[in-house]
């Protein structure tokens, strides 16, 4: 399932880690200083070794513990969890504890407890949670945008980089922080459109997912000139079916920890991982042609998508290549006539500007800074909210 994390703007002070597995301290310790850059203090001791106060505690942001099955370290940890941290938020790693030692730390109301194999994503999580809470620190959530077509052609691949040429148009440092998935193995074209290289290697990826990390995904980015990432892997001719739906869900969760704004390229063809991609995406929009049609297909797909899982599926219809006045005998009111309350709005049609920037690997507002495009999109996504 595609959960998007929470994000911590907590400032990261000083970590304490208390184990007697020496490999344990050294892995928790190399990833807070990697990815939360902040100073961590080993002991490699067990709690039962140590007496009076301990020394842990003090100046100290976070402490995290290892406790064993010996009931000496849940005596120690009820000492370590009092006065003596002077409210330091403390996270325990503990494998196989009785009834009575989790009640018993349930009781001590730490702040998390982890397996000691806990993976770094989870451990990670935890770290975050603990100090928001501890401190009242701010968090920002990731918001995600996805664009899938009712039908081919109907241009969410277009839209889905006319939402990003918006967002960095309108904030130049959420480049930076704003990444494009495209999901579409088989025949994705949001690289071509940008005249850049896919470096998302799915192959490498499916053979050994436990490899899958913040770090191995970083490799796989591909950063435009104006800031902004790219995720995208080269076209494949094998089913798209391939890649199991649990690695899709961890890749957009760990791409949702690092950036702040994700817009996605969804494939039309249905796949195991749709379903998590619908739920976890803050604005579904399903992108279809002012056809009779696509736009009864597309109510068709919201009306289903609605019925299937219980979502809210008001306003998630756009409808692309919209053309001021009737075309081939359809109009705006046949339009909202077809798609009722399923109707978003609708993309005005900008004639061969777009086919002209991707063309050129551009986009759109390099060829035409207010084009008609970049406009009626916000409104129509405007809605949404």
């Amino acid at each position: 399932m595609f959960n998007k994390p929470e994000v911590s703007k907590v400032a990261s002070l000083h970590t304490q880690v208390l184990a007697s597995d020496p490999d344990l301290l050294e892995r928790v310790k190399k990833l807070l200083q990697a990815e939360r850059k902040c100073h961590v203090e080993t002991h490699a001791r067990r709690l039962c070794d140590l007496s009076g106060d301990m020394g842990l505690g003090q100046n100290t942001s976070l402490l995290i513990v290892e406790v064993t099955s010996d009931p000496r370290d849940l005596q120690a940890l009820q000492q370590l969890a009092g006065p003596a941290t002077n409210g330091a938020p403390v996270i325990v790693l503990a494998d196989g504890l009785s009834h009575e030692a989790a009640r018993a730390l349930l009781k001590l109301r730490v702040s998390d407890w982890l397996t000691r194999t806990c993976g770094s994503d989870e451990l990670l999580k935890a770290y975050d949670h603990a100090l928001v809470q501890a401190t009242g620190a701010t968090q920002t959530r990731t918001r995600c945008t996805t664009f899938v077509s009712a039908i081919g052609g109907a241009g969410a691949s277009t839209l889905a980089l006319a939402l990003l040429d918006s967002v960095i148009m309108a904030d130049k440092a959420a480049a930076a922080k704003t990444c494009v998935v495209d999901l579409n193995w088989q025949s994705g074209v949001v690289a071509e459109f940008l005249d850049i290289e896919p470096a998302f290697d799915l192959d490498e990826i499916t053979a050994a997912p436990e490899r899958l990390d913040q770090h191995l995904l970083d490799v796989m980015f591909t950063r435009h000139k104006r800031e902004f990432s790219v995720l995208a892997s080269p076209p494949r001719l094998c089913s798209a079916q391939v890649v199991p739906p649990n690695i899709v869900g961890h890749v957009l969760e760990l791409v949702s920890e690092r950036f702040e704004r994700v817009i996605i390229d969804m494939p039309s063809t249905w796949q195991p991982w749709s379903e998590s991609l619908v739920r976890g995406s803050d604005d579904f929009f399903i992108v279809t042609d002012m056809t009779v049609a696509g736009m009864r297909h597309a109510h068709r797909q919201a009306a289903a998508l609605g019925s299937a899982y219980g979502s809210d599926m008001q306003n998630s219809v756009i409808v692309n290549k919209a053309a001021w006045r009737s075309k081939a005998g359809v109009s705006k009111r046949n339009a909202k006539q077809l798609l009722g309350n399923y109707l978003a709005g609708f993309v005005s049609d900008a004639g061969d500007l777009p086919t002209e920037a991707q063309n050129k690997g551009v986009l759109l507002s390099k060829l035409k800074r207010n084009n008609p495009i970049r406009k009626t999109l916000s409104k129509a996504i405007s809605v949404k909210h």
